[in-house]
């Protein structure tokens, strides 16, 4: 798989993509019926444990997926290669969904032909579609990105990311904690302007959420939701002109540009789905106009020392030495390979439960179950990830960064950070 890639510009047209998650794109390649070959090949001596990627290589997420789906190469590779599932290889087998809904549950039902154990996806629109039948075949799924309603009441399907409502909702609080002073000040603004995509919708809820249930730390001024993809936001921010905190898009330059040219200096708030276009705001110089800018992010950034993130680090170098550089300038993208390594060690505690020889079996795929819901990822001495039978997302803890325009990057603010559940 190639590394080297324009990440920051055609990441953009990902994010575009999600405002209609209905929008349906052209087929896969090859004999039309979306499957594509993984890099992930099983030798003949061990059992094979399959992961099916239902992911979209030809369509509007194209781009984004291109680099959710190289972190699950990557990791399955390195579990192959360290020998860490002891008599079983993974094997990763793709399967083009175009980013068309019509797709998924086709793509659901050819990766289970081809013999798919688990499926995955980076797709956010997926899991809710092919969830009822994953519940009745009794088929693991793992999403890098859900909704609540894919994934509540809980079921077969999982999620190594956060609600987006729940990470509003936390880095409030920790700006109420730690960077506004409400009790000399009084409570400070706090708004958010967006295209109408889901995830930033739903942030936004969150912080809205935190604000009204604490009058005495913000004033909730309002959410602005453009009527469709705009680079333009002139009402927008004149409604925030006022505001202390700004939770802007996703891709977020045009607004800042705006909203910062019209004299407002109200600070900059996001989350790792901003982070992922680094590379955009470099190009665009915006460095000075977000100084001081806090971020939410569920893993260590580039710039840190740590068990997971220099793993992260040493795989990226190996199998993309070329683009490697390109891909952490990028922003957050490939940090996703920490939720590919957390499926990698569900199906590794699954064969230890089972045994090597229940693959394939009704037991196997209960015990793949079992070892999802009792999964518990520890990364330098907290518990950062774990599901339950109730908690279907993983992240326990995140970290908060302030952005330094003079160092053009971001900056590790304390130490981690407990995650609020309020959706």
């Amino acid at each position: 798989m190639k590394a080297s890639v324009k990440i920051g510009a055609v990441l953009m047209a990902a994010v575009i993509a999600c405002v209609s998650l209905l929008g349906a794109c052209g087929g896969g390649d090859g004999d039309g019926n979306g499957d594509e070959g993984g890099i992930v090949e099983p030798s003949t001596e061990k059992k094979v444990v399959t992961i099916g990627n239902l992911t979209d290589l030809t369509g509007a997420m194209s781009a984004a997926a291109l680099v959710i789906d190289m972190t699950l190469h990557d990791a399955a590779e390195y579990f192959n290669e360290q020998n860490f599932i002891p008599g079983v290889e993974l094997k990763v087998i793709d399967y083009d969904g175009s980013y068309d809904p019509s797709k998924d549950i086709p793509g659901y039902e050819r990766l289970k032909e081809r013999g798919a154990d688990v499926i995955w996806t980076p797709v956010p629109a997926t899991p809710l579609a092919i969830r009822p039948l994953a519940d009745e075949d009794h088929m693991l799924v793992f999403a890098a990105s859900a909704s609540p309603q894919s994934l509540i009441p809980p079921g077969w399907a999982f999620s190594p990311g956060s609600y987006p409502m729940d990470e509003g909702y936390t880095i409030l609080k920790w700006i109420a904690e730690n960077d506004w002073d409400y009790k000399t000040k009084g409570p400070a603004k706090v708004g958010g302007a967006t295209w109408p995509t889901p995830y930033t919708m739903e942030l936004i809820d969150g912080a809205k959420k935190y604000a009204e249930e604490h009058p005495d730390q913000f004033e909730w001024v309002g959410k602005f939701v453009s009527a469709g993809v705009v680079f333009t936001w002139g009402s927008e921010v004149q409604a925030l002109r006022d505001c202390d905190y700004v939770l802007p898009p996703t891709i977020m330059v045009n607004f800042v540009k705006q909203y910062r040219d019209a004299g407002y200096d109200g600070k900059i708030v996001g989350t790792s789905a901003h982070l992922a276009f680094v590379s955009v705001i470099s190009d665009a110089k915006i460095w000075d106009e977000l100084d001081g800018a806090i971020f939410l992010n569920p893993t260590r950034w580039w710039n840190e020392e740590g068990t997971m993130i220099n793993l992260t680090k040493e795989i990226l170098n190996k199998n993309h030495p070329d683009g490697a550089k390109e891909i952490m300038g990028a922003g957050s993208g490939y940090l996703a390979i920490t939720n590919a390594y957390q499926l990698c060690e569900i199906i590794r505690n699954a064969v230890a439960a089972a045994g090597v020889e229940k693959i394939d079996s009704a037991d196997f795929s209960q015990a793949i179950y079992d070892a999802a819901e009792s999964y518990e990822m520890e990364v330098d001495g907290v518990k950062q990830y774990s599901f339950s039978p109730t908690k279907r997302t993983a992240p326990n803890y995140v970290g908060i960064y302030r952005l330094d325009a003079s160092k053009k990057d971001i900056f590790r603010q304390g130490g981690w950070y407990p995650m609020e559940f309020v959706q």
